[in-house]
């Protein structure tokens, strides 16, 4: 083994660490503030996606998605929300947006823009992976489902495209890598 390779490690691992643990409790700050209606705080702002997001663009594309896919159920675990087959659901968007924001960061294809389309792809797939199906056409017979879920979570896909701009603009005035 190199020399300091082993920091670099035990860094490393720290890094993967600290982000799970932000991605999971940053949505439980959430469950805390008040809402009326029915629609919980963090089904509108999306807080379980930030840090995984954040993880990808200024770590690694491997420590996003790991915290991506821990986030949910960790967050379950310590709250008991959301409930199992949504905890079941959230897990599978994670994968899919995570994966797909560190494909386009791999590619160098990220951009602010890109981030709430990704999002936007990644809800569409698990809907569709999780929805009934009409099987005349083998579109979701809930499409419904998957549009409310996005008009309620505007401010959530909003506050993705900040995120991703301020690391963008940060990045430029070369105040992060």
């Amino acid at each position: 083994m190199a020399p300091g390779h082993g920091r670099v490690l035990v860094f490393e691992a720290g890094g993967v660490a600290g982000l799970i643990i932000v991605s999971a409790m940053l949505p439980v700050m959430f469950h805390i503030l008040p809402y009326t209606g029915s629609v919980p705080v963090g089904a509108r702002f999306l807080p379980i996606f930030y840090a995984p997001l954040l993880g990808i663009l200024l770590l690694r594309p491997r420590d996003g998605i790991i915290a991506g896919a821990l986030s949910p159920v960790l967050n379950h675990l310590v709250t008991g929300r959301p409930d199992v087959p949504m905890t079941v659901t959230l897990s599978l968007d994670m994968l899919l947006f995570t994966s797909l924001v560190s494909l386009s960061v791999i590619k160098q294809k990220a951009s602010p823009l890109l981030t709430p389309l990704l999002y936007i792809l990644a809800k569409f797939i698990s809907s569709y992976i999780f929805l009934p199906q009409d099987n005349f056409t083998g579109i979701s017979g809930n499409l419904d489902i998957f549009i409310t879920s996005l008009r309620l979570s505007l401010p959530g896909i909003f506050m993705l495209f900040v995120l991703h701009s301020v690391v963008l603009i940060q990045r430029k005035k070369g105040l992060i890598p």
